[in-house]
């Protein structure tokens, strides 16, 4: 239970003497309630409606273990929220050991998005491993944390205060002695709320913590200090030190009392008596007139299980737009089974205050990504009125959702309409139609909710603009569209996130945030940046690209949706994007700086330059013509591993341009994750490079897989030669000459370098037929192996321009190779397969030929 509307109040020991002369004076309890939440009894057949929104959803599924570093236990089971402080306690309701303490999300006011990391302060209070032990409920009211911890037994059952500032424990109860638990002979779960109205020591934060627990004779509220009773909720005909109560006694035929809040200015109290809502009507500073039930079975369900019946008082709630409701109401747990999942909205209810009979109010919960919660439907709640905010922990799901209630809704059924929109209050905008935002002042809301239609940015001119950082959600089916002509007066920092799409109509949009939208982007004109160079921007889900759509980071970033549409796509800004869908998009890839990694994917159709500096990657294919500019790099396979990158059209390799080649294991297959990168070429390839600005290939060793590390490849041996296929080309190689290649050995552009031991071996590039291999010849009295596979090469195609020294010559494969030049050959020549072609009568000089 939370408030924190009441720390004031509580600091003053007058303020309920004189509320509560105050209240006798101006009304009588019969008529007192006849005002419910601000709505006049008359008019209670107004329809009442509130839409309530929920902003992010924390998964604190991930600490579901026996070391479980968060303590939240097997369940998370309690909450406590004051709009900057978020606190779960955690209940371990397994047989096995698992930690159980309280601890903060220190995140609360996080981006809007589904499934957020929390990030966690560590842990605090009675640390317990044991099964059916843990904290059952929490209390915040300014720098105080109110704590109920079930530790097993009937006596003591153990009520705890921490200063929230450094955690440290304030009282506890059970460990001072005094006596904190009833007469009777069970124990159950523990419910815990502020109590506004009780006048403890200010030192302890003013006002008593009131706690419920199943069994009879239970306390419902002790000074903190003292440990004398204030009051009692008892089950019994003679409560627990009757001579000891200061104020009422709450008694029911029923010993289960599960959980307690407060009305913070009145000082009313609301206990949950098994599927009853009790009312008490404060009458002093520390008592109240006799309980009423006002919610009898008519809203609440009997439960089969006693866990999880929370309620929660919701304190000036403010009605906006469309919504009617304003006032006071109450929010319980209103479940039906724990065997079986129910719906959010058939679990959560929200009803009237103040009156023996109650109405339930019509909720709209904006569930983000349009989803509903399912479990077993047993939930906690915080509310804080000062931002209207409702904090929701899912026992079952692990989750805690952070919704806002004040809301100003605004409904365009149809066409378009022009507004001006600023304030503090979160906007939502309802109805199919747009609304268009394109005055001077920004919409300064704390949050945007594109519930349905479409929210437009501007109207074609420069104005309009979202204030930052309010964030945005749009739901499943609406649109959030950004229609300028500029640059929108720079990039947006604005976090988008729900299931629902955005779209740039026009302009130059730059997006800085880390959205987390899932109803794909569309650029139906304009240009669309996800970065502006820094290490932030990003964009999710699908991408209709008719205009521009630019890549603009300086770290790693990535898409795993399908591009399509006409539109050009550019990688600029340093740093590395990652395509993973398949993409048919027909306009032009620029890869202007940066890397650009194809992986298990496609580029579009369109043609593909790859600038100076810049590189292409990955294992995926490449739709279009490829050319690789002067300065640029092809890099196979991952950023660190072997693989194969396809290309659909043809490649051009243009002077000075880089090949970053991976050797893992010097016996493997080409492109293999166990062998060594491939260039798989669909169509020709053209080498354009020349003998005095050749084309650099980098050689690049790698040792162990899991992740790729730099070092020595395996199953290489200096004493053997090897030939690897490093391109291959189905339209043929055109523009071959050995000495159009520069082949780096030590650490090159970024390259790890051979690490092998070559024993003054030598590479070299030769072209088979329509593959590009590496050539490794052992070094001293060695033979050079050229291979014709099929057809017929000239010595030149093959490689050795010139043929000179005492080193043997060996022909393989069974092609043709035609010696052409007046060569100086004085070692042997050995026809091993195929056909060797003497085309010049020095063709071999003074070599013997064995054949």
């Amino acid at each position: 239970m939370i408030d924190t509307e009441t720390l004031e109040m509580m600091t003053s020991r007058s303020f309920f003497r004189r509320l509560a002369a105050h209240r006798i004076a101006r009304r009588s309890f019969a008529t007192a309630f006849a005002i419910m939440v601000g709505v006049v009894a008359s008019n209670l057949a107004m329809s009442q409606s509130l839409s309530v929104y929920e902003r992010v959803r924390f998964d604190i599924g991930s600490t579901a273990n026996s070391a479980n570093p968060q303590y939240i236990g097997s369940n998370p089971m309690a909450i406590a929220w004051s709009g900057t402080q978020l606190y779960v306690a955690g209940f371990n309701s397994s047989a096995s050991t698992i930690n159980t303490a309280i601890t903060q999300i220190t995140n609360p006011n996080a981006a809007p998005g589904l499934n957020v990391v929390p990030t966690f302060a560590g842990s605090f209070g009675t640390l317990s491993t044991a099964a059916s032990r843990g904290y059952t409920g929490l209390a915040l009211t300014g720098g105080k944390l109110g704590a109920a911890w079930d530790n097993g037994v009937v006596s003591p059952n153990a009520i705890q205060g921490f200063d929230t500032s450094s955690n440290a424990v304030l009282w506890n109860l059970s460990a001072s002695g005094t006596t904190t638990t009833n007469v009777g002979t069970s124990r159950g779960m523990a419910g815990i709320g502020v109590d506004p109205g009780y006048q403890g020591d200010p030192s302890q934060g003013g006002g008593g913590f009131a706690w419920t627990t199943q069994g009879s004779g239970r306390r419902a509220e002790n000074d903190p200090t003292t440990g004398v009773p204030s009051y009692v909720l008892s089950g019994n005909a003679t409560p627990a030190n009757p001579s000891s109560v200061g104020g009422m006694i709450l008694s029911s035929s029923s010993t289960l009392w599960r959980d307690i809040t407060f009305d913070p200015a009145s000082g009313d109290l609301y206990a949950r008596n098994n599927n009853n809502v009790t009312m008490n009507v404060r009458t002093g500073s520390n008592s109240c007139v006799a309980g009423i039930n006002i919610i009898s079975g008519t809203l609440i369900t009997t439960p089969a299980n006693n866990v999880g019946t929370n309620i929660e008082f919701l304190s000036g709630i403010s009605s906006q737009g469309g919504d009617s409701y304003a006032g006071n109401a109450l929010i319980f747990n209103d479940r039906v089974s724990n065997a079986s999942g129910q719906a959010w909205t058939s679990v959560i209810k929200v009803a009237t205050t103040g009156s023996t009979t109650v109405s339930q109010i019509p909720t709209n919960w904006n569930m983000l990504y349009g989803s509903s919660v399912n479990g077993s439907s047993v939930y906690d709640f915080g509310w804080d009125g000062t931002t209207q905010t409702l904090a929701v922990l899912d026992y079952t799901n692990r989750t805690v959702s952070i919704f806002d209630l004040n809301v100003d809704v605004q409904t365009v059924a149809s066409g378009t309409q022009t507004a001006s929109l600023s304030g503090t209050t979160p906007l939502a905008k309802q109805g199919a139609g747009t609304l268009v935002a394109d005055q001077a002042g920004a919409i300064a809301t704390n949050t945007v909710y594109v519930e349905q239609g479409a929210l437009q940015i501007g109207s074609g001119g420069t104005s309009g603009v979202i204030g930052s950082p309010v964030a945005v959600t749009v739901s499943s089916g609406a649109t959030l569209a950004f229609n300028r002509s500029d640059n929108y007066g720079g990039s947006i920092g604005n976090t988008i996130g729900g299931a629902g799409g955005v779209e740039l109509r026009s302009g130059a949009l730059t997006l800085t945030a880390a959205n987390a939208y899932t109803g794909g982007t569309l650029i139906s004109g304009g240009t669309l940046s996800v970065g502006d160079g820094s290490t932030t921007g990003s964009i999710t889900g699908n991408v209709v690209n008719d205009g521009a759509l630019v890549f603009n980071r300086s770290n790693a970033t990535s898409l795993s949706g399908v591009i399509s549409g006409t539109g050009s796509v550019t990688i600029s800004g340093g740093g590395s994007v990652s395509l993973n869908g398949d993409n048919t998009y027909s306009g032009p890839t620029n890869v202007a700086a940066g890397s650009l990694f194809v992986n298990g994917a496609a580029t579009g159709s369109g043609a593909v330059a790859v600038a100076s500096t810049a590189t292409l990657a990955g294992t995926g294919t490449v739709g279009g013509a490829t050319t690789f500019q002067t300065g640029a790099t092809l890099a196979p396979g991952l950023s660190l591993g072997v693989g194969t990158l396809s290309f659909n059209g043809g490649v051009t390799w243009n002077t000075g341009a880089n090949y970053n080649w991976q050797l893992f294991d010097a016996t493997g297959t080409a492109g293999d994750i166990a062998g060594w990168d491939l260039a798989a070429i669909g169509d020709g390839l053209t080498i354009a490079a020349s003998s005095s600005d050749p084309f650099q290939i980098n050689l690049w060793t790698l040792s162990g897989t899991g992740p790729f590390v730099s070092g020595s490849a395996a199953n290489f041996d200096p004493a053997q030669n090897y030939t690897w296929k490093i391109a291959s080309a189905a339209g043929g190689i055109t523009g071959f000459a050995a000495n159009k290649f520069v082949i780096n050995t030590s650490a090159t552009n970024g390259t790890g370098g051979f690490a092998n031991d070559f024993s003054g071996g030598t590479f070299s590039v030769a072209q088979s037929g329509n593959d590009l291999n590496l050539v490794y010849s052992v070094g001293g009295p060695s033979v050079i192996t050229i291979d014709v596979a099929s057809g017929t090469q000239t010595q030149t195609q093959a490689g050795y321009p010139t043929l000179s020294g005492s080193i043997p010559v060996v022909k393989t494969g069974a092609g043709t190779l035609s010696i052409t030049a007046a060569n100086t050959l004085t070692g042997s020549t050995t026809v091993q397969q195929g056909t060797l072609q003497l085309a010049n009568g020095s063709a071999l000089a003074s070599s013997k030929i064995v054949p």
